[in-house]
């Protein structure tokens, strides 16, 4: 059923864009940036997959993973993924939104990969460091590749669409963005049941899946790595997308450059900043010290809830996902 909402919803964002046309563009112009924008926003959702599955990691694992060492690891990434942000938007703003994305997406692919390894030795007792640490320092990793995605989509996004379309394509996004949170619980947490070690006697689809890709019967510990292997396999398959379709401006596909009706065609478009003269530019704009207080603010409620509303449940006294037989393996 929830499968079925999603792919509704992904029909209505789809329609929404071919109907919303204000500036009257050619339909082959409109079937070209759909083939643009569409597989940057898919990247962008698995982006989230690969972001959020710490927390459905962290929920399965039980007793195995504190909730100081989550909280920890947690910190660590958002620390390091705002602190990136810093120099990773004018870096983008200098490479293009499509190197920008490859170099999000695959990072984060690989720092996903690696966190599967890392889990896999702890499962199997073979991790020589502590799981937090090793999560820490590959999550804050995987959060500084995070920080080309937001900015790269952006950049890409201003020279496809004019000032007067992007309202739209911006719901039209954030329902893509809201496609990254489902597949982070939802799949993620499919995942999670799928390889736990007590199946029902009808395997689910998720589990049958699974087992046929990467063999999970006859496994003493659940495959919990999986939570993080498959998101870094997905966002592969994506990003090879993105080097096939994906361009920066409509002049690299063909079509004359979009006048945007924005401040990139004032008289300043070639003045120089440098960087500092570019935060400061930033940093001194009220309007966008307002954007930034907003963003905080309700940055705050939506990690909060994301990362800590799985675990509260766990704590008021929910089934924990770990099996205790892999809680015993660890503790001998």
């Amino acid at each position: 059923m929830t499968l079925f909402l999603v792919s509704l919803a992904l029909a209505y964002i789809i329609t929404l864009y071919f109907l919303t046309n204000p500036l009257k563009h050619t339909r082959k112009f409109m079937w070209r940036r759909f083939v643009n924008w569409f597989p940057l926003g898919m990247t962008y959702s698995f982006l989230y997959m690969g972001r959020y599955n710490l927390t459905v990691a962290a929920v399965a694992l039980g007793g195995l993973m504190t909730k100081s060492e989550f909280g920890f690891i947690a910190s660590a990434g958002a620390t390091t993924y705002s602190v990136g942000l810093f120099f990773i938007g004018p870096l983008v703003d200098k490479m293009g939104g499509k190197r920008g994305m490859l170099i999000g997406a695959l990072g984060s692919a690989l720092m996903n990969a690696c966190m599967a390894g890392a889990l896999y030795l702890f499962m199997y007792d073979k991790l020589q460091v502590k799981l937090g640490v090793a999560l820490a320092v590959l999550y804050s990793l995987n959060m500084l590749f995070q920080s080309f995605g937001a900015v790269s989509t952006i950049k890409v996004k201003s020279y496809w669409f004019a000032v007067r379309e992007r309202g739209t394509f911006g719901a039209i996004f954030g329902t893509l963005i809201s496609l990254g949170v489902y597949f982070a619980f939802d799949w993620g947490r499919a995942i999670a049941d799928a390889v736990q070690l007590q199946q029902p006697a009808v395997p689910t689809t998720t589990r049958t899946i699974l087992n046929s890709l990467f063999i999970l019967d006859g496994r003493t510990v659940p495959a919990l790595w999986l939570i993080f292997l498959i998101p870094a396999l997905i966002m592969v398959v994506w990003a090879l997308i993105d080097v096939v379709v994906l361009r920066d401006r409509p002049d690299q596909a063909g079509f004359d450059p979009l006048d945007t009706y924005d401040a990139s065609d004032d008289d300043t478009k070639d003045k120089k900043y440098s960087y500092f003269q570019l935060i400061w530019k930033i940093l001194s704009n009220p309007i966008i010290l307002m954007i930034g207080v907003v963003e905080l603010t309700s940055g705050v409620l939506r990690d909060g809830i994301l990362n800590w509303y799985l675990a509260g449940l766990q704590q008021g006294g929910s089934a924990t996902v770990c099996s205790s037989r892999a809680a015993r393996h660890r503790r001998r």
